[in-house]
């Protein structure tokens, strides 16, 4: 037999086993897919041939490792290394201009590879 859930349903089970994010005040707040999405197409931004949809294919791949993980939150760091994974993978441009930003880089202080 076959599911056939609607897929504003499925939008709202996957809601539900999210993690909370824990930022680094302490604060707890949803998970936002529009936070990561933007944050991805402020990297991305002179990638060439990256359309959207790879975006979205990049976030629907790390909503889907913090739903397998099984955790009731996750650290705001945790995400934000994620998607740099991703992104190191896909773009390494990107990948430097999202980790510069992410991580506050500061020239010579810190690189943002390497990890």
């Amino acid at each position: 037999m076959r599911d056939v859930r609607s897929p504003i349903h499925d939008v709202r089970a996957r809601r539900r086993v999210l993690p909370l994010v824990v930022k680094k005040d302490g604060r707890r707040e949803a998970f936002e897919r529009a936070k990561v999405l933007a944050g991805l197409r402020r990297a991305l931004r002179q990638a060439r041939g990256c359309r959207f949809e790879r975006i979205e294919q990049l976030v629907d791949a790390i909503e889907r490792e913090l739903i397998d993980g099984g955790e009731k939150e996750i650290a705001a760091t945790i995400i934000g290394a994620r998607v740099m994974a991703h992104l190191r993978e896909v773009d390494p441009v990107a990948y430097v201009r999202f980790a510069s930003v992410y991580r506050q880089f500061q020239g010579h202080r810190r690189a943002p590879f390497g990890d």
